[in-house]
C-alpha cells in the first residue's frame, strides 16, 4: 500500500511539472504595428508581423468577398502567450466589424505563415475556438462558421483542417483540433463565413481563438523523464518484511 501511495504521488509530480513547463508564460512581440501587445489586420496585411517566444506569424494576406467590404482596422489581432507550447492569435471585432445583416454574407480569408527560429521541425497541431457569437432576438437562422486550412509551407500539401460551426438555439460550438507530423513552418488559411436566413436576420462574430501546437522543449521532456525514472527506480525497491 505505501508503495503504491508514493508511486501516485510521484506521478502526479511528474505530470505537474511536465505541464507546468508547457504552460510557463512565453514572451509577446509585434513589429510594425502601433501598438505592443497586437496589431489590427490592415497592418498585418502591409507587412506587420507578431512573435511568441521562439514562433513567428507573418506573411499575411487577406481576401474579401463580402457583401459590403469589411473594414480591416476594426479587427484586432492579439498574441497569445499563456501557454508555451500552444502560441497563438486571438481575433477581436470592433461592434459590427464582423456582423451580417439580412442576406448580406460576410466571407474573409485570411492566411498567414507560422514559423519556428532555426527551422526546427517542431509545429506539430492546431486547434479553432469560436467563443463570442450573436443571434439577435427574431431571427430566423443564420450561422457562423470559421473554417482553417493547415498547409505545408509549399502551399499546397494539406495537413489538415479545422471546422467550428455556430448555429442559433444550439450550444456554443466546441473548439476543433488536430495533430500533423512535426514541421518547421505551416500556411494556415481561414475562411470566416456570416448570413442569415431572412431579411430581418442579425448575426454577429465578436471573436475566435486559433493556436499551433509545439511538440515539447527538450528541457520539459527531460523533466518528464527523470521523474518517470525515479517512479521506475522506486517501484524496484525490494520490500521489506518484518518477520512473523
Amino acid at each position: 500500500m505505501k508503495r503504491a501511495w508514493v508511486n501516485g504521488f510521484a506521478t502526479v509530480v511528474a505530470i505537474t511539472f511536465w505541464m507546468r513547463a508547457g504552460d510557463a508564460e512565453a514572451l509577446t512581440t509585434t513589429t510594425g504595428c502601433a501598438q505592443v501587445d497586437s496589431c489590427t489586420l490592415q497592418e498585418l496585411t502591409l507587412g506587420a508581423s507578431m512573435t511568441v517566444n521562439h514562433t513567428l506569424f507573418a506573411n499575411w494576406s487577406v481576401s474579401d468577398a463580402s457583401a459590403n467590404q469589411v473594414v480591416l482596422s476594426d479587427i484586432r489581432v492579439f498574441p497569445l502567450d499563456d501557454q508555451t507550447a500552444r502560441p497563438g492569435l486571438r481575433y477581436l471585432a470592433s461592434p459590427g466589424a464582423l456582423q451580417s445583416l439580412g442576406f448580406d454574407e460576410v466571407d474573409l480569408d485570411v492566411a498567414y505563415a507560422v514559423s519556428m527560429f532555426g527551422g526546427s521541425q517542431r509545429i506539430a497541431g492546431a486547434s479553432l475556438l469560436v467563443s463570442d457569437v450573436d443571434f439577435a432576438v427574431g431571427n430566423v437562422g443564420g450561422l457562423v462558421k470559421v473554417s482553417t486550412d493547415l498547409l505545408a509551407n509549399n502551399g499546397i500539401d494539406v495537413l489538415g483542417e479545422l471546422d467550428v460551426l455556430a448555429l442559433p438555439a444550439a450550444p456554443p460550438p466546441l473548439p476543433e483540433q488536430l495533430a500533423f507530423a512535426g514541421a518547421a513552418s505551416i500556411i494556415v488559411q481561414t475562411n470566416v463565413l456570416i448570413t442569415g436566413d431572412d431579411q430581418g436576420d442579425e448575426v454577429t462574430l465578436g471573436s475566435f481563438t486559433q493556436r499551433v501546437s509545439e511538440i515539447p522543449e527538450p528541457g520539459s521532456l527531460a523533466i518528464l523523464g527523470l521523474a518517470l525514472t525515479a517512479i521506475w527506480n522506486i517501484g524496484r525497491r525490494p520490500i521489506h518484511r518484518r518477520p512473523a
